[in-house]
This record gives structure tokens, C-alpha cells and sequence, in this order.
């Protein structure tokens, strides 16, 4: 009596392991794509927060011992600077843009930066890029800074915030 595999049984083998595989590969994708939505709304809730945080503390004249961390893009060198009441948005605007674009990357593209400083006083601030955000002021109409990431494809799939400056 021999002891090996028939034909039939290795095709039926091979057949069911490749249904699995194709069941595994669409589940992982669904799951890739929430983490990537996940985490280009937990960065656009980080800057916000950020943003609302320093300029309240600039406003009132009392940032952390006087000074405010800032970066220099594409270089990304950490630079310090003094804040006080008389800091306006525009200045918080370019640097705590050039922050986030050194710190995070694109969810969706890990070459680009997250965040962008985007043109004053712009018709359309909303990224068209997925996993983009735009930051941008206002000024000097209002003193105000907004913040829009884009986390999908459809077009209410847009985080907006806006943080004035009293």
C-alpha cells in the first residue's frame, strides 16, 4: 500500500489555501485603510489641540518660560523663539506648520509631510490631497487660523477647525 498524496487531494489543498489567502489579503486591506483614516484624525486633533493651546498661552503672555519651539522645512531644525500678546496668527500659522510637516507624515503617502502652510486669504484652503492638511489665516481680516485635513475620498470626508485668537 502506498503512502502518498493523490493528485486530486494536493489541487484541493492548494485551492483551499488560496481562497483563504484571498479572503486574509481584502480583510488586511480594509484594516490598513482605517488605521490610515484613524491616524490622520488623531493628527489633525494633535494640531488643533496644539494650535488652541500656544496661542492661548501667547496671548496671555505665558508660554512655557518665555519661549515657543518652532521649526525650519524641508530642513527641519528646531528653533526658539519668545511669545507674548503681540504674536498674531499669521506667525503661528507658518511656524507650527513647518512643525507638523517635520514631526508627521502623510497616513497615505509617507513620503510627503502632513501638514502645509497654505496661501493667506485663499478661496479654497481644503487639501485636495488625501491625508493632507492645510493650514491657513485669514489675516488680517480676522484673527483666526483654520485647520482642514482631508481622510477620504468624498467630499464630506474633511476635519475643519478654526482657533481665533482673542
Amino acid at each position: 500500500m502506498s503512502k502518498a498524496f493523490t493528485l486530486i487531494e494536493l489541487l484541493v489543498v492548494v485551492a483551499i489555501i488560496g481562497i483563504l489567502a484571498a479572503v486574509g489579503v481584502t480583510t488586511f486591506g480594509g484594516f490598513q485603510e482605517k488605521a490610515k483614516i484613524s491616524a490622520t484624525k488623531a493628527n489633525h486633533k494633535t494640531v488643533v489641540k496644539y494650535f488652541a493651546n500656544i496661542i492661548t498661552l501667547c496671548s496671555l503672555g505665558r508660554s512655557e518660560n518665555g519661549v515657543i519651539e518652532y521649526w525650519s522645512y524641508p530642513q527641519c531644525k528646531l528653533g526658539k523663539t519668545h511669545c507674548n500678546e503681540q504674536t498674531d496668527v499669521a506667525w503661528f500659522q507658518v511656524a507650527f506648520s513647518n512643525k507638523f510637516a517635520c514631526q508627521y507624515k502623510n497616513a497615505y503617502n509617507g513620503n510627503e509631510p502632513f501638514a502645509y502652510s497654505y496661501p493667506q486669504r485663499s478661496n479654497s484652503p481644503t487639501p485636495s490631497v488625501v491625508g493632507r492638511m492645510h493650514i491657513s489665516t485669514a489675516w488680517p481680516k480676522e484673527n483666526t487660523v483654520t485647520i482642514k485635513t482631508k481622510w477620504g475620498n468624498g467630499t464630506n470626508e474633511i476635519m475643519s477647525d478654526t482657533i481665533s485668537q482673542n
